[in-house]
Parts: structure tokens; C-alpha cells; sequence
């Protein structure tokens, strides 16, 4: 487990001391936190993804005979559909708290859909809601073309065999503290260099490629009153 995922598990179980029994996973993939964690009783864990990826979970955990600890409900809806209603069709309550979960996910959306999915969880948090986010600074544009020329390059060699930067979105809405907090929540945003720190894990350095990266991601928490 990485520690940024034990950042989350920590806010899965804050959230669950506080009385939230709806939990919703944002473009869940392998995520096995309905398998792994301890949840209280009541608890509904709602997971979004697209149907293929939610097929091939289900068949991987059912075929090692996992069982979920809390009721699990797939909710099979591409991120960039009408995710409200189908979490709505799929038995989510939004006059009831809620937790929110969106790890590793907004690299991967255009500033628009990450407006859009900000402003699907304001509209269904009800009271005593929950949200936490992995939230990324865009990298200077000159920079991020360089990195793309240069896994490209990598790629076209040999010497690379997976893409990254060709995959992200190099865009960001707003900080998720100034979004959520313009909008009533109290956000809280821990740079995720200063949280490595605090869990005694190794910082990137700059020269690393993971570096600038990490040097400009924020792990958000905040809460609706």
C-alpha cells in the first residue's frame, strides 16, 4: 500500500467515526478498500467505474473467494456520463451524508470534467459530507512538452514501454481547497511532500522523475457542516 493510499484509508475511517454510511469511490478501479477495511454496519460503498473495469474486478475478487465487508454496489458509468443520476438509480441517498473518494484521478480529466465531477459531489454531499482528493498544479507548459518529447523519444527506442505523460491532462479547474471552500466546505490541503515527511517515507528529489511531480501535488480533505 502506498502512502498516499494510507492517506485515504486514514479518511475512509475518519469519515466512518463520524457517521457517514455512504461512501462513494470515484473512478474506483482495483481499489479494494470495500474488501480490506473494517466499516461499520450500514455502510454502502458506492463504486464508479466503467463496466468492463468493474467486470474484471468482480471476477478477479470473486475468484479468489474475497468478500466485501460492507454492502458493495458497482455503479457501471463512464466518469465523464451523468454520474449523479446513476448514483442516485443505484440507491445513493443525497439527503444523507456521504464520503467521497478521488485518488489518482483528476491527472487524468481535462479542467472541464474536473469542474464537472467537483460540482456532482457539491450537489449530492449532503450535511456532514466528506470529500478528499489527490489534487496536482499543472507543471509549466515548456516543461510538460519536454517531458512528452522525451518519453516519446524514450518510447520510439525501446526504453520506455508505458506512457505517462501522454496520458494526463496537463490542466487543472482550481485548487480543490479554493473550489470547495469558496462553496462552504472547510478544506484542508496537505502538500504531499510535507505528508511523506510526516509518515517517514522518502521525498523525490527534483532530478527524479517522480519529483516535480509529487513536488506539486496537494492531498485535500474537507468536510460540509
Amino acid at each position: 500500500m502506498t502512502s498516499i493510499s494510507a492517506y485515504f484509508d486514514e479518511y475512509f475511517r475518519r469519515a466512518a467515526a463520524d457517521g457517514v454510511r455512504q461512501v462513494v469511490i470515484l473512478a474506483a478501479g482495483l481499489d479494494s478498500r470495500a474488501y480490506r477495511l473494517s466499516s461499520p454496519a450500514a455502510t454502502t460503498i458506492f463504486e464508479l467505474d466503467r463496466p468492463q473495469v468493474l467486470d474484471f474486478k468482480r471476477e478477479v475478487l470473486t475468484g479468489q473467494g474475497a468478500q466485501p465487508r460492507a454492502e458493495r454496489r458497482e455503479i457501471a458509468v463512464d466518469l465523464r456520463e451523468d454520474r449523479p443520476q446513476a448514483l442516485r438509480d443505484g440507491g445513493f441517498d443525497p439527503a444523507e451524508p456521504s464520503a467521497w473518494i478521488a485518488e489518482g484521478l483528476l491527472i487524468y480529466l481535462p479542467a472541464t470534467a474536473q469542474g464537472q465531477l467537483f460540482t456532482g459531489v457539491d450537489s449530492l454531499a449532503g450535511p456532514g459530507s466528506h470529500v478528499a482528493v489527490e489534487d496536482g498544479a499543472p507543471l509549466d507548459e515548456d516543461d510538460f512538452e519536454a517531458k512528452l518529447e522525451e518519453e516519446r523519444a524514450a518510447i520510439a527506442a525501446g526504453e520506455e514501454g508505458r506512457p505517462f505523460f501522454q496520458l494526463v491532462y496537463n490542466e487543472r479547474n482550481a485548487p480543490a481547497t479554493e473550489w470547495f471552500g469558496n462553496r462552504g466546505w472547510t478544506a484542508v490541503g496537505a502538500p504531499l511532500t510535507d505528508y511523506l515527511r510526516e509518515v517517514g517515507r522518502p521525498v523525490p528529489g527534483p532530478e527524479t522523475e517522480a519529483g516535480p511531480m509529487v513536488a506539486r501535488n496537494t492531498l485535500v480533505s474537507a468536510v460540509r457542516a
